[in-house]
């Protein structure tokens, strides 16, 4: 989300958006998964902006008449 590889120590996650991605590494709890995460994870690509630009609430007051 803020441009920042990340390892997750989970099995799995309902939210796979960064995972399909390459951004986001699941883990678990294998120490040899968790240091080799942390030693040499490098993402391939571009991350998409999976979760929006940031200006939900400006966008919602423009088109409700600028309350």
């Amino acid at each position: 989300m803020l441009g920042v590889p990340c390892g997750m120590m989970r099995g799995k996650i309902g939210w796979t958006w960064t995972v399909d991605d390459g951004w986001n590494v699941l883990v678990g709890a294998d120490k040899e998964k968790i240091v080799k995460m942390v030693n040499g994870f490098e993402p391939e690509g571009e991350q998409r902006n999976v979760f929006g630009s940031g200006d939900a609430s400006e966008r919602i007051v423009a088109m409700i008449g600028g309350l």
